[in-house]
């Protein structure tokens, strides 16, 4: 007998205690943890409805050999936020989302940004990390917070 495995829905994890009232943490999914290795400007994207989820994501993907299928999203309840690190001349880089905030005046979605340090071992290929994951719907205006760590390799 085959079970279905659920995904996994990742928790926000508080960087500063809770003592700032108002905010609340928002559970989040990751539909794409990946490298495009294409030329894909850096930026952070937040897609509100299908349109838009549907046209980023075949930009995002048209420079790869075989485009992914969409992945369903129900935009009544959800919205989707992706973060494409930009061209870089080697691996060694990753990307992960700390924290999704919601408050009444807004919401903020953090992300750590990690690069290789010079001890390093990297291929010399090109790379381009993206991330994209599943909140619920968001209360804009929204921010990004990128905070950048040197992997040290020593």
């Amino acid at each position: 007998m085959s079970r279905t495995r659920q995904p996994k829905l990742h928790r926000s994890r508080p960087k500063y205690g809770s003592k700032w009232t108002g905010l609340h943490y928002q559970c989040f999914q990751i539909l794409v943890d990946g490298d495009l290795a294409t030329n894909f400007d850096r930026g952070q994207f937040l897609l509100t409805n299908s349109n838009d989820w549907q046209s980023f994501w075949q930009k995002v993907h048209a420079g790869t050999n075989t485009q992914p299928p969409l992945i369903p999203v129900d935009f009544s309840d959800h919205d989707v936020v992706a973060f494409v690190q930009g061209n870089q001349a080697t691996d060694g880089y990753s990307l992960r989302s700390t924290a999704v905030l919601t408050s009444q005046t807004g919401s903020s979605i953090s992300f750590v940004e990690q690069t290789p340090g010079p001890m390093c071992p990297v291929i010399s290929r090109p790379s381009n990390r993206y991330l994209i994951i599943q909140t619920p719907k968001l209360i804009e205006p929204v921010s990004f917070k990128i905070s950048t760590v040197t992997h040290d390799c020593r």
